[in-house]
C-alpha cells in the first residue's frame, strides 16, 4: 500500500509554515493530501483563492499535482466527529500507512481518535520564519492568525 501524509490547516493565508509541513509529508510519503479546513469561511480568503494559492506555490516548487490532492472541508460542531469527518471528507478509504502531520498541540482525545482510524501522528515544531507584508517590510512569525493581525493593523490585504 501506497504511504499517504495528511495535512490539514486553513491556510488563511498559505505560509512558509504549512509549506514546510506539506514538504515534510512529501519526503516521507508517495502522496499527500491537503485539507483546506473553515472552507466555508471566506475572511480573508476564499476557499477557492485558498486552493490557488497552495497550487501555485506547489507548482513552483516543482511538486506535481499526482503527488497531491486537495480538499476542502467546512467545519462541523462535534470536536468528536471530527477525526472521522476529516478522514471520510479527504479520501482516504485505506486502514494502513498513512500519517497525520500537525504542529499544532491538539487534544489527546482527538489524536487518540486518529490513531484509532488508523493514522501514526507526527509532530512537525512549529518555528518561526519572516514573512513578507504586502507594505513591502519583513515580520517574524509563527502562525497565520499573526499575519492576519498584521496586515489588519496596517490595514492591508492579506
Amino acid at each position: 500500500m501506497e504511504r499517504i501524509g495528511l495535512v490539514i490547516a486553513r491556510m488563511q493565508p498559505l505560509h512558509l509554515g504549512h509549506i514546510s509541513l506539506m514538504e515534510t509529508a512529501f519526503c516521507e510519503n508517495g502522496s499527500i493530501v491537503i485539507c483546506i479546513g473553515s472552507a466555508q469561511k471566506a475572511d480573508p480568503l476564499s476557499v477557492e483563492e485558498r486552493r490557488k494559492r497552495i497550487i501555485k506555490k506547489l507548482d513552483s516548487l516543482g511538486y506535481n499535482t499526482r503527488l497531491y490532492k486537495i480538499f476542502a472541508l467546512d467545519d462541523i460542531e462535534s470536536d468528536e466527529e471530527w477525526p472521522l469527518y476529516l478522514k471520510n471528507g479527504c479520501g482516504i478509504t485505506d486502514e494502513t500507512s498513512n500519517t497525520f502531520y500537525t504542529s499544532d498541540n491538539l487534544p489527546e482525545s482527538y489524536l487518540e481518535a486518529m490513531r484509532n482510524l488508523g493514522f501514526q501522528i507526527k509532530t512537525v515544531v512549529r518555528g518561526s520564519f519572516n514573512y513578507k507584508a504586502p507594505d513591502g517590510r519583513y515580520y517574524t512569525v509563527s502562525s497565520a492568525t499573526e499575519i492576519r493581525k498584521i496586515c489588519e493593523k496596517l490595514g492591508l490585504e492579506v
